[in-house]
C-alpha cells in the first residue's frame, strides 16, 4: 500500500506542476504560443516528478506525501526556463567556472 500512496503522491506531483505552469504562463502571455506553454508545462511537470522521485528515494525520513505539493507548486510557478537558468548558474559555481 505504501508504493501506491507514493505513485499517487508523484502523479499528483506532476499534475499539480503542469495545472500551475499552464496557468502562470497564460496569465504572463510567456511563451508567447499555445504549443510552448504545453510544453513548457510537461517539463515542469516532469521535473517536478523526477524531484519527488529521488527525494522519496533518497530522503524517506524527511519527504513526506505533502511534500510532492511543494514541489510542484514551485516547479510549476517557476517554470521551465527559470529552473534550467538557476541549475546552470549553480552548476557554474560549485563547478568553479566564469559565468558568460
Amino acid at each position: 500500500m505504501d508504493d501506491f500512496h507514493a505513485l499517487l503522491t508523484y502523479c499528483a506531483a506532476g499534475v499539480i506542476a503542469l495545472i500551475v505552469a499552464l496557468c502562470r504562463s497564460t496569465i504572463a502571455n510567456v511563451p508567447p504560443t499555445v504549443r510552448l506553454r504545453i510544453l513548457d508545462a510537461i517539463i515542469c511537470a516532469a521535473g517536478a516528478v523526477a524531484v519527488c522521485i529521488v527525494a522519496g528515494n533518497h530522503f524517506p525520513e524527511l519527504f513526506t506525501h505533502g511534500d510532492g505539493v511543494a514541489v510542484a507548486f514551485t516547479f510549476g510557478y517557476l517554470g521551465a526556463g527559470r529552473l534550467s537558468d538557476f541549475a546552470v548558474s549553480f552548476a557554474r559555481k560549485k563547478l568553479g567556472g566564469s559565468e558568460s
